[in-house]
C-alpha cells in the first residue's frame, strides 16, 4: 500500500499541470498585469540609477560643493557668494595633499586647488588667482569664457576687471607682486557672475612662482559625490583626509544636489507602490472570478479527503508560476523600455545594472502569492456540500 508522500506527490504535479494547461487562457490577464506591474519595476530601479547619473553630471555644471581651507583661516575676498571676511593670519595648505584627493577614496571627483594673491596689473592692484586652468574649467563648464579657455601661461580676466583697466583678449600685461614681475597675456574675459568678476586668473604655477608660495595654496575647490551621503560627511572626510584644512559646503551647490536627487528618489519610490497597489488588486480580483468558476472542483477534492493545506499549496503554486511568468515577460519588456526611456530623455543608453531583474521577478511573485491570499482563503472557507448541490 503506498504512503502519502508517494501518492501525494504525483497528485500535486498532475493536479498544477492540469490547472495551468486549463487556466491558461483565463489566468492571462492576471499574467499580463503582473508582467505590466513587473516592467515597470524593471524599467524604474534600471532609469533611476540613470536619472541620478544624469543629474549628478547636470549638477557638475554648477561649480564645486565643498570648500578645502586651512584650518581657521579665512579669506581676503569672497568666493562667489560666500562671503569669509578678512585675513586675520595668512596660512596655507600643501597642494599635493589636496592633489591626492580623488584617489583617498572617498568620493571627490575634481579639485581645483587655489592660491588666492594681491597684485598690481599694469600698475593697478587687483586680487589674483591661481588655478590649474584645465581643472577649473572641469568645474566650471558654465562660466562665459570669451573667446576660449587660457593654455599654457596665458591668463584670464574678470569681465568687471578688464572693464576697469580698458583691456581685451589678446593684451599683454605685467603682473607684479613681491618684487617679483611676468609678462603674461590676457586669452579670454570671464563673467563667473559673482565677485570673481573682479579677478585675475593666471596659471597656478605661474601665481605660486610670482608671490614665492611654491608648493603651497590657499584653497581648493572639490567636487564630490553627494548622491550616496550628506554633504556634511563628505566634509568630514575630505578634511580628515588634507592635514591641517577644513572643509566647508557651498550650501547653494551642495544643498540643491541632495534635495533634487532625494526627491527624484521619493517620487519613484511612490510611484512604484502605487502601481503594485493596483497590479495586486487587479491579480486578486482575477483570481477571485477564477476560483469562484471551479468551486464545484475545489469541493470535490475536499469531498473526497483531499486536505485544505493541500488544496490552498496546489492554488498557491499555481499563482506561484503565474508570478514567474510575468515577471519574466516583465524583466524583457522592462529592459527594452528602460533603453527607450534613457535614449529618448538622455540621448544615450543606461547600464541596466544586476539589482533590477531580481527585484522585478521578486516584486511579481509577491503580487501573485499576496493577492492570491484572500481568493483562496474564502474558496476554501465554503463548505463542500454547498459547492457540490446542483445548481
Amino acid at each position: 500500500m503506498r504512503g502519502p508522500r508517494e501518492t501525494g506527490a504525483p497528485f500535486f504535479g498532475r493536479w498544477l499541470r492540469r490547472s495551468l494547461r486549463r487556466n491558461l487562457a483565463a489566468g492571462a490577464v492576471a499574467t499580463a498585469s503582473l508582467a505590466l506591474s513587473s516592467a515597470l519595476v524593471f524599467c524604474l530601479v534600471a532609469v533611476s540609477g540613470g536619472v541620478e547619473g544624469q543629474l549628478g553630471k547636470e549638477l557638475a555644471a554648477y561649480g564645486a560643493n565643498l570648500l578645502v581651507l586651512p584650518e581657521s583661516a579665512p579669506l581676503r575676498f569672497g568666493l562667489g557668494a560666500l562671503e569669509l571676511g578678512p585675513v586675520e593670519e595668512e596660512r596655507h595648505l600643501a597642494e599635493a595633499d589636496a592633489l591626492r584627493l580623488p584617489s583617498a577614496g572617498i568620493g571627490v571627483e575634481t579639485v581645483a586647488p587655489a592660491l588666492l594673491a594681491r597684485v598690481e596689473v599694469a600698475g593697478t592692484p587687483a586680487g589674483a588667482v591661481g588655478y590649474p586652468l584645465d581643472a577649473l574649467r572641469r568645474l566650471n563648464p558654465l562660466w562665459r569664457v570669451s573667446p576660449r579657455w587660457p593654455a599654457g601661461e596665458e591668463a584670464m580676466l574678470g569681465a568687471s576687471l578688464a572693464a576697469r583697466l580698458s583691456l581685451a583678449p589678446g593684451a599683454e600685461v605685467d603682473v607684479a607682486t613681491g618684487g617679483r614681475s611676468a609678462r603674461v597675456k590676457i586669452a579670454a574675459l570671464v563673467e563667473p557672475g559673482g565677485p570673481e568678476d573682479d579677478d585675475l586668473f593666471l596659471p597656478l604655477a605661474l601665481l605660486q612662482a610670482l608671490a614665492g608660495r611654491e608648493g603651497r595654496i590657499s584653497l581648493a575647490l572639490v567636487r564630490a559625490d553627494l548622491a550616496s551621503r550628506p554633504a556634511e560627511d563628505a566634509a568630514r572626510a575630505v578634511a580628515a583626509a588634507v592635514p591641517g584644512a577644513e572643509a566647508r559646503t557651498l550650501s547653494q551647490v551642495a544643498s540643491a544636489e541632495s534635495a533634487l536627487l532625494a526627491k527624484v528618489r521619493r517620487l519613484l519610490l511612490l510611484v512604484t507602490i502605487a502601481l503594485g497597489a493596483a497590479t495586486a488588486f487587479t491579480v486578486s480580483g482575477t483570481l477571485g472570478v477564477l476560483l469562484l468558476a471551479r468551486r464545484q472542483e475545489i469541493g470535490l477534492c475536499l469531498a473526497l479527503g483531499g486536505a485544505a493545506s493541500t488544496i490552498r499549496r496546489l492554488l498557491l503554486s499555481e499563482a506561484a508560476a503565474s508570478g514567474v511568468a510575468g515577471g519574466v515577460a516583465g524583466c524583457l519588456l522592462g529592459a527594452a523600455a528602460a533603453e527607450v526611456i534613457a535614449a529618448s530623455v538622455f540621448g544615450a543608453l543606461v547600464p541596466l545594472g544586476w539589482a533590477a531583474a531580481p527585484l522585478a521577478l521578486g516584486t511579481a511573485l509577491a503580487l501573485a502569492l499576496g493577492a492570491a491570499l484572500w481568493p483562496v482563503d474564502r474558496a476554501l472557507r465554503v463548505s463542500p456540500c454547498d459547492t457540490l448541490r446542483a445548481p
